[in-house]
């Protein structure tokens, strides 16, 4: 996605991979529980009731509500559920601890804008080089965005998305969370 929509100012980097990523909110399912949960699930982690994702029923696409306290983990949570909706699994390493790592800086209008740029990256990553990352740490300070992303070889992808849409989008606050449902084009 270099290309500039509605005001986003794109740029991917190449991380360099012996660079140690910081983790937040990992989730790494084993393959009995994804067996269990099926390829469109919801799940909030034990751990972390406050961050979460479900799939929402949608006519003709796939939308997605998502919830965090702030808006880095909402953009972790709706990576993590745009990559359950398609069943996009990170492949086991071989040899273990083979990862691949990048980099994304985005400047956008508001944070409704750098939702869809960064799901929008991610999207690109998995298209173009087959990339699935499990383990992110975002950072977002005013209108700009910085992601260190890891992750491996993309397995499992049962059906794609198109493209993250604007319609109906609306980052909110609702009690202690925010929240946003975000629909795809598939």
């Amino acid at each position: 996605m270099s290309q500039n929509h509605k005001g986003i100012g794109l740029t991917s980097l190449l991380f360099h991979s012996s660079w140690p990523l910081p983790k937040t909110h990992e989730y790494n399912y084993t393959k009995a529980e994804m067996d269990e949960i099926g390829p469109r699930y919801s799940k909030k982690p034990p751990s972390h009731d406050k961050y979460g994702y479900e799939e929402l029923p949608h006519t003709a696409d796939w939308a997605l509500k998502v919830w965090a306290p702030d808006i880095s983990g909402l953009l972790e949570e709706a990576a993590r559920g745009m990559y359950a909706l398609m069943s996009a699994q990170r492949a086991p390493s071989f040899p273990t601890g083979y990862s691949q790592s990048r980099y994304i800086r985005l400047v956008a209008e508001d944070g409704e804008s750098l939702l869809v740029g960064f799901l929008g990256e991610l999207l690109f990553f998995l298209e173009e080089e087959r990339l699935v990352f499990d383990s992110m740490r975002v950072k977002v300070q005013d209108h700009s965005l910085e992601a260190w992303l890891e992750g491996g070889s993309a397995v499992g992808q049962t059906k794609e998305i198109k493209a993250v849409t604007y319609h109906n989008l609306a980052i909110e606050r609702v009690d202690d969370l925010l929240t946003a449902t975000v629909v795809f084009d598939v």
